[in-house]
């Protein structure tokens, strides 16, 4: 818990709810809501580069490093080629595009326009990258090219990231219904129709089971099949994107202002709760050496025992 380096001073905030920075290669990569980009050395804090995007720009998701040649970053020890910004455009907010810079020196190399806006993170797998857009659009492009594979239009407009796994594309959206497409060809393998409740948060997927972020609680569906597995329900909206760890179990933290577990066909465990009047879990948390990460909405971070609730 001990400070490495002195806070970076941004331009403006990274946007609180959907922003992140990332880690890859040894290097920090973040954007501020008003498009500035910098890559810093993630164990001194030392800047190593600084890129604006053309303006008027808005980065309200989160960046990605993706390797051309290795699939995503998401090993901190593989070095990225390139880093992907999602960016609303224009005075009227009214378009997007996804930013392709130089991981190495922050050049912006190309822009892939998008039909609307965007506030949320690109994913990647296969040579491709794919972007929701708020019109309920889902593109697939080849990053080191900017040529667009493939486009296709859900029933509405997202609030959460796709995701990619196992040759297909997730996307949840606001409607209460998800998709799984074709990787390559944005086919439709299935569609569900989870609840009549908005999907705020971005799923995980662990290859067998999706775990779907909504209004009404933590939903699970089968990867393969689309068909409902069972509901985690809760007294508040679920917005925090789940982690699935090697062991099988799944956190995920709510707007209740508690932290959730759950293991197998076991109950859903409150794991901690701060007891903090107005805080809130709306950020992704992370699991790592023995410990859960979460970011509260008091701007309070917690690190916590990892203890896997009981079969």
């Amino acid at each position: 818990g001990a400070t490495l380096w002195e806070p970076f001073p941004l331009d403006k905030p990274v946007y609180p709810e959907r922003g992140a920075p990332a880690i890859a290669g040894g290097k920090l990569f973040a954007a501020s809501i008003e498009g500035v980009c910098v890559c810093l050395d993630a164990l001194r804090g030392t800047r190593l580069w600084e890129t604006r995007l053309p303006t008027p720009v808005q980065v309200y998701g989160a960046v990605l490093p993706v390797t051309i040649g290795g699939g995503t970053s998401g090993d901190a020890t593989i070095v990225p080629d390139l880093l992907l910004v999602p960016a609303t455009l224009g005075e009227d907010k009214s378009h997007g595009a996804v930013y392709v810079l130089s991981a190495e020196t922050g050049q912006v190399l190309r822009e892939v326009p998008l039909g609307w806006r965007t506030d949320t993170a690109p994913t990647f797998g296969e040579g491709l990258a794919f972007a929701h857009d708020d019109a309920g659009y889902l593109t697939a492009f080849d990053p080191a090219t900017g040529s667009i594979a493939w486009q296709m239009k859900a029933d509405a407009g997202f609030d959460a990231a796709p995701v990619y796994a196992d040759g297909g594309v997730f996307s949840a959206c606001a409607s209460g219904t998800l998709y799984r497409r074709n990787a390559g060809t944005g086919a439709i393998d299935w569609q569900l129709p989870v609840t009549n409740a908005p999907l705020s948060g971005t799923p995980a997927c662990d290859g067998v089971s999706v775990y779907v972020p909504a209004d009404d609680g933590l939903h699970v569906v089968s990867a393969s099949t689309g068909r409902s597995v069972r509901r985690f329900g809760g007294k508040r909206p679920v917005r925090s994107s789940p982690v699935v760890t090697a062991g099988g179990t799944v956190f995920w933290g709510a707007t209740d202002g508690a932290i959730y577990g759950v293991r197998g066909n076991s109950p859903a465990e409150p794991l901690y709760d701060p007891r903090t009047p107005g805080a809130q879990f709306t950020a992704p948390i992370a699991v790592a050496d023995g410990a859960i990460f979460a970011a509260a909405s008091n701007g309070v971070l917690f690190a916590l025992s990892h203890v896997a609730p009981e079969k």
